[in-house]
């Protein structure tokens, strides 16, 4: 979703302007929603292979284009006793 939407510069001009709301409105919150899904992992939970891949294949994506609000949410999560610094 990310690699079609998440860079209007780079997507069809009849999708320009939903590729806006969705970089505004949703890729972070997408982000956020799957370092919290993968954050299983760790701890000994479990997530089907399709679903780790998939998880892992928007994350490249988009921290490949990463803009500072998407690195601000990697960051409290990797590092969640430092986030209060930076809020």
């Amino acid at each position: 979703m990310f690699s079609r939407y998440g860079n209007p510069k780079m997507c069809k001009p009849e999708y320009r302007e939903f590729a806006v709301a969705f970089k505004r409105d949703c890729a972070t919150a997408f982000l956020s929603s799957y370092i919290t899904l993968l954050a299983v992992l760790p701890a000994g939970g479990y997530l089907p292979d399709r679903v780790v891949n998939l998880a892992l294949q928007y994350l490249t994506t988009a921290l490949a284009q990463a803009g500072p609000d998407c690195l601000l949410i990697v960051y409290r999560f990797t590092y969640p006793h430092g986030a209060l610094a930076l809020t």
